[in-house]
């Protein structure tokens, strides 16, 4: 927006929209202070002091966020691995091995898929006809 504002205002009218915002956030805070003087300062929190963090805490909080992915992702990741190379290398991973299963699977949807399409169908004339509205 203020690229847009500065392309047709040029520097002086950019820099005057920050002004005109300045003047209005002060004049709303004057009007809000005399309009509520018992309100404190709201959403205000006092911020800690830093420290550099002791290592033994760190390193426990690191390995209790992170342990999982060592201990369950990585040995998943690396089987997972090692079977599909196993497969690749003795040529089970193409579409011999699973063609079967994948037609089956495909046959499976699309005979759920066409049994909805068909309710569905049913359901329609008959709504259209006037008669009850029931889900077959």
């Amino acid at each position: 927006m203020l690229a847009l504002a500065g392309k047709y205002l040029g520097a002086i009218g950019v820099l005057a929209i920050f002004v005109i915002a300045a003047f209005v956030i002060a004049v709303m805070g004057l009007v809000l202070r005399r309009r509520y003087p018992h309100a404190g300062p709201g959403q205000v929190q006092s911020i800690p002091p830093y420290a550099l963090p002791r290592w033994r805490p760190l390193l426990r909080e690191t390995w209790l966020r992170t342990g999982d992915v060592l201990t369950i992702v990585t040995p998943l990741l690396v089987g997972g691995s090692v079977v599909l190379a196993l497969l690749g290398h003795i040529g089970a991973d193409g579409q011999h091995l699973c063609a079967g299963c994948l037609d089956l699977l495909l046959g499976l949807v699309e005979r759920v898929a066409a049994g909805a399409d068909r309710n569905t169908r049913a359901f329609l004339r008959q709504s259209q006809r006037g008669g009850p509205a029931q889900p077959l």
